[in-house]
């Protein structure tokens, strides 16, 4: 097996295992998008536009956290989905983009004199790394 699929591989098995170690199913698509659009994001898992924690909306957390929390297994859902504080949204945020291959990229910038983390949801894109001993073949 080349180095290029074994990332490949070790890339499918992490996402699999963190689907497992939070998640009791995928949560649809549909349902990440409508969480998405009441935080914010116009256009859901497709949105481009970086963000801060504070631009973040969190007025209608009550309407779609009880629609996603029967996908959390019950402790990872009383740990991230009860007292939502911002971070905490970034994290489930994190979770429900992770399986539908997206990442939330973060970036820090000094806006108005204040540093501050900026945000950016992203494909996921395998990241290849040569490393000592790692052929690569060019069929």
């Amino acid at each position: 097996m080349s180095g290029i699929d074994e990332l490949s591989l070790q890339h499918l098995s992490d996402k699999k295992d963190l689907q497992k170690s939070i998640f009791r199913e995928k949560p649809p698509v549909e349902l990440v998008n409508i969480v998405l659009k009441n935080m914010g994001f116009e256009h859901g898992l497709t949105d481009t536009k970086s963000f801060t924690k504070e631009q973040i909306i969190d007025e209608k957390v009550d309407e779609w956290v009880s629609l996603l929390e029967p996908y959390y297994i019950p402790c990872k859902a009383r740990r991230f989905l009860d007292y939502l504080t911002k971070d905490k949204l970034i994290t489930v945020i994190r979770h429900i983009i992770r399986v539908h291959n997206f990442d939330l990229r973060t970036q820090e910038r000094v806006l108005c004199g204040v540093k501050k983390t900026v945000y950016r949801i992203e494909p996921v894109t395998p990241s290849f790394r040569a490393r000592e001993g790692m052929l690569i073949e060019f069929l």
